[in-house]
Order: structure tokens, then C-alpha cells, then sequence
């Protein structure tokens, strides 16, 4: 996905900006399939890893500081 650095995903929801990251991914992937292309990895299926998940943010820990913070703003 590195050409397409400059793409933005924007959502109210950050669990949809996640959605639409995976659905563009799978498009490239099905796109690269049809060209020829080998050794791709598998399509992400919903509710594979989402990005707050991929970066730690469910971890309890993280999800405390981030009530936290929250909380004093």
C-alpha cells in the first residue's frame, strides 16, 4: 500500500476508517491476483484485526490512560 501514501480515510467512526482501510487493501490484493501476480497474502475478511487493536489501543492499559486524558480535557 506504500503508492498509496497519500490516500486519506475520513470517518466520524475511527472503526470505519479501519473498514475502509481493510476494503482498499482488498482491493489492491484482488487487483494484483487478476494481473498475475503470486505469493499474495489472503484477503482480510470483516472483523480481522482492526486498527485499535493492530496499534494496542484495546489493551487495558492503554484504554486507562486514554479515559483518563479523556476525562481531564
Amino acid at each position: 500500500m506504500e503508492s498509496f501514501a497519500s490516500e486519506v480515510f475520513i470517518h466520524m467512526s475511527a472503526a470505519r476508517c479501519w473498514e475502509l482501510v481493510r476494503e482498499k487493501v482488498n482491493q489492491e490484493i484482488a487487483k494484483q491476483h487478476k494481473l498475475g501476480r503470486k505469493g499474495l497474502p489472503p484477503l482480510q475478511p470483516p472483523g480481522s484485526l482492526d486498527g485499535f487493536e493492530m496499534f494496542g489501543f484495546s489493551s487495558p492499559a492503554i484504554v486507562q490512560v486514554i479515559l483518563l486524558i479523556k476525562a481531564l480535557v
